[in-house]
């Protein structure tokens, strides 16, 4: 029996999505909203999984810090992003609102596209008021990242995680609301 072109098509493309479904249920990065839990990040104690939070990185106005430098200063929101993803402005702008009513709250924001500045980012956050602190995500940084919690943390953008002084909480992509955000640092401010 022949199978006409339509059913072949239809056939491809549920085979497509099974592979895509197996794949995305086996990631880490699935596990979304999952809390590590871990002590205090200090470049003298982190454990080997947590070394991403002493990566140095360069913020935009050229302050030299690491993620676990703010952690220790209060809790951090962080997010991966790029200009050109509408998701990414979105979760810019809950953050914005977040930082208004909680100075407590660092938010670093790391851009992840090799291909966007400093002198980009600048023009967007300008163009748009967002706050925080912005920096181009250093490659070690984003491996680090991909290999602690999969690697979809660099292919679905936006990314937020939550840091505060004993977990790590992988809230995952999309756009993760003020509220949610607030929710998840409350107990820490």
């Amino acid at each position: 029996m022949r199978r006409s072109k339509s059913e072949k098509k239809s056939a491809s493309m549920g085979i497509l999505v099974l592979i895509i479904s197996i794949l995305f249920f086996i990631s880490p990065a699935s596990a979304a909203g999952e809390t590590i839990t871990s002590h205090a990040l200090s470049n003298s104690d982190t454990p080997q999984k947590y070394q991403w939070a002493d990566i140095t990185f360069t913020d935009i106005i050229g302050q030299t810090q690491t993620i676990a430098d703010a952690e220790a200063q209060g809790p951090v929101v962080l997010h991966l992003f790029t200009i050109w993803c509408p998701s990414c402005s979105r979760q810019l702008s809950e953050s914005t609102e977040l930082l208004k009513e909680n100075e407590e709250v660092t938010v670093i924001s790391f851009d992840i596209d090799p291909k966007e500045s400093e002198k980009d980012i600048q023009v967007h956050i300008a163009k748009n008021g967002y706050q925080g602190v912005f920096a181009v995500a250093p490659q070690e940084l984003t491996s680090a990242l991909s290999k602690e919690f999969g690697t979809e943390i660099a292919l679905r953008i936006p990314q937020t995680i939550v840091i505060t002084d004993d977990s790590t909480t992988y809230i995952g992509s999309g756009v993760v609301s003020k509220e949610r955000m607030k929710n998840a640092v409350s107990e820490y401010l």
